[in-house]
């Protein structure tokens, strides 16, 4: 059966590939399109908000500048947890570095000289609240906070259940 689909045309009027949104000339396609690359585009007007799809040049030097300063600060929140003086009991905690974590532990707990770990790979597990039951991915409950470094719950060994302490 033959599909009547057109193809995608670019204000260029260059053929698009539709399963992305826009088209980037000039650019490394063997590198994956990133959020610096679309934030570069953005902040130059070069896509059309009304018109999804579009072909825009590229500055391959500026976005790769843009990588390297980390101008929208992509992984510089991390997931960090302490082993309590309670057995098996862990506190959560999101912040960009763990001496943070540490002087809030320290400050709200009086917990001192305690193991700090980075668990960033914990971020796509799912938890679940103790008070009301609801489940979230971590990286979601992240995005909820608006100030670092934030307090997530304590946890006991084994389980993905968060209590507020």
């Amino acid at each position: 059966m033959k599909s009547n689909k057109q193809p995608i045309k670019g204000a260029d009027n260059n053929e698009i590939n539709s399963s992305r949104s826009f088209r980037i000339r000039n650019r490394d396609e063997s590198k994956p399109l990133v959020a610096h690359d679309i934030y570069w585009a953005m902040t130059r007007d070069l896509i059309d908000p009304a018109n999804a799809i579009c072909s825009i040049p590229y500055d391959n030097e500026e976005v790769s500048r843009l990588e390297k300063e980390n101008v929208l600060g992509l992984g510089s929140i991390k997931l960090y947890v302490i082993k309590t003086k309670t057995k098996d009991v862990f506190a959560f905690y999101f912040a960009e570095h763990s001496l943070n974590v540490f002087r809030l532990h320290e400050k709200k707990f009086r917990e001192y000289d305690v193991t700090i770990q980075n668990v960033d790979r914990l971020m796509i597990k799912v938890i679940a609240c103790a008070v009301t039951g609801e489940e979230e991915f971590l990286f979601e409950r992240r995005r909820r906070i608006a100030e670092y470094p934030a307090y997530v719950g304590h946890a006991w060994a084994g389980e993905m259940v968060i209590h507020q302490i």
